[in-house]
């Protein structure tokens, strides 16, 4: 017990002396944050005009995001699956749920992809057909 205490001790000592330059970090960041938003607000909002292809290139990252937030779910899911199947101990229980867990983000998974996958082909051949029969590219 007095070694678990010595341990709890010497971990505060420590995160206590991590937060030191943690807390500057956070400053810097901040401002560095504020300014790349800024940035990217200049960019996406210019000087009000709409520029030609920016409607798709604003779609295409919202689109980038949206697969971005799908991975980082996907990610959580797992991880909180392998979790509770590691403090399952033996429960059966606790075990399925774990796998179904485990699964159940796998299939949705690979909906999202296949889906990106196959719009992705879909608009590339269209926007291939659209410039050989017009003669013209689009943005």
């Amino acid at each position: 017990m007095k070694r678990f205490f010595s341990l709890g001790a010497v971990f505060l000592v420590l995160s206590m002396i991590m937060s030191v330059p943690l807390a500057s970090a956070e400053a810097t960041l901040q401002e560095k944050t504020k300014t790349r938003l800024e940035s990217v607000g200049k960019g996406v909002y210019g000087n009000g005009a709409l520029q030609e292809g920016a409607f798709e290139q604003q779609v295409g990252k919202i689109i980038n995001i949206a697969l971005t937030l799908v991975g980082v779910i996907f990610l959580i899911l797992t991880v909180y699956g392998g979790y509770t199947w590691m403090i399952a101990r033996g429960d059966e229980t606790q075990a399925k749920k774990a796998k179904d867990i485990i699964i159940m983000a796998t299939i949705g998974m690979a909906v999202v992809l296949a889906a990106y996958v196959l719009t992705n082909f879909i608009v590339t051949r269209l926007t291939t057909a659209t410039i050989a029969t017009t003669g013209k590219s689009t943005p």
